[in-house]
């Protein structure tokens, strides 16, 4: 029997996926904004990132079997469509939740640094604790901050203990870091009520999706904030002028955006893609390694916030990224697209007067190699 060559759609865009299906299947490469009804006649599988929505209007009357998208989320796909048409349905869950909690930890030490805040007299709070927030927690807990963790789902399962209420969490906190997952119970989780809780005028952080939170509310309240650091938006990618000006830091929906990050979804993506059709050689598909590159600091710091703030924006200068973005916000999903992928923590080793500062300890717990 003649083996039937299956028919997939791959977001042109996720990297590193170029030439691995091709020896099993008939691949076309399409921009989000090309997956259309037509675009699928025909196609049996599709790989899409989060700009695709997978509703019926797109997914009527194709004969598609497999939908994988290399994000965090679902909640541009119709799971419940799904489940009904027998499409399954596979996410890279984790796959960036490094590349995020870096981000939100050198978007605060950014803030705390130019703030003159201690970072070990700061209380955090985080706000959904999966692999993301828990990422976060840790992190923070190792540079020695107090952490706060509200999770509602996960106290109901596990019990309260290691879990505080919301109210609790928003008086206490100064900083507050949201981390859930876009659900019917978490779209403006963050509104009037959540804004009037705050007590200790902290930094507010949002990576999660940009529903969450109200952003009318956001805006009204922003007094009641020391800083607000926006990577995900509301109405995204024609964000609100008003709410980028109020933003301590804004960036284009890149929190995730690490070489690691992109590198861990498409080799999940391209294993769950083979094991629904059965593609036996790229079943344990993989990535070649990444070399260690090695980084060290010009100035000597003189204290532990200004050691970690200099290290961190070196690896990631999160300012030039909110300069291009307010430069031209209209461009939001072209400087999405363009943005080059920087390096986790694990993709260096740190040498040099820093290490002192900073301690072998600490920046091992980070991922980091020591020199």
């Amino acid at each position: 029997m003649a083996f039937e060559r299956k028919k997939i759609v791959v977001d042109e865009e996720i990297p590193y996926i170029r030439g691995v299906f091709e020896p099993v299947a008939d691949v076309s490469y399409l921009r989000y904004n090309q997956i259309n009804r037509k675009a699928l006649e025909n196609v049996d599988g599709i790989i899409i990132r989060t700009r695709t929505s997978c509703t019926p209007a797109l997914l009527d009357g194709s004969r598609l079997s497999f939908i994988g998208t290399a994000s965090v989320g679902t909640d541009h796909i119709d799971l419940d469509y799904c489940a009904l048409s027998g499409i399954t349905v596979s996410h890279a869950a984790g796959c960036n939740s490094s590349s995020v909690a870096q981000y939100v930890i050198t978007a605060l030490l950014s803030l705390v640094y130019r703030q003159r805040k201690k970072l070990r007299e700061m209380t955090l709070g985080v706000i959904g604790v999966g692999n993301i927030g828990s990422r976060v927690a840790a992190i923070a807990q190792t540079l020695g901050m107090k952490v706060l963790l509200n999770d509602p789902p996960r106290a109901l399962k596990e019990g309260g203990t290691g879990f505080v209420q919301l109210e609790s969490l928003l008086a206490q906190s100064d900083v507050v870091s949201i981390h859930v997952p876009l659900k019917p119970d978490t779209w403006h989780l963050a509104d009037v009520p959540f804004f009037e809780q705050l007590a200790r005028t902290p930094i507010f952080i949002n990576t999660s999706r940009g529903e969450v939170v109200d952003e009318a509310a956001l805006v009204r309240f922003v007094p009641k904030m020391s800083a607000v650091v926006l990577d995900v938006w509301e109405k995204e990618p024609h964000i609100s002028k008003m709410v980028l000006d109020i933003s301590s830091l804004a960036t284009p929906h890149i929190a995730g955006y690490s070489i690691e990050g992109k590198r861990n979804a498409t080799v999940f993506i391209v294993r769950a893609t083979a094991s629904h059709f059965g593609w036996k050689g790229l079943k344990n598909f993989s990535l070649p390694p990444l070399p260690i590159q090695t980084i060290s600091l010009s100035k000597n710091p003189n204290a532990w916030e200004e050691g970690l703030h200099l290290l961190f924006n070196q690896m990631f200068p999160i300012h030039d990224e909110d300069f291009r973005l307010r430069l031209a916000p209209e461009r939001f999903e072209e400087l999405r697209s363009s943005y080059q992928f920087r390096k986790e923590f694990s993709g260096y080793a740190v040498k040099g007067a820093v290490v002192e500062v900073l301690s072998h300890k600490v920046l091992k717990s980070l991922g980091f190699t020591v020199r």
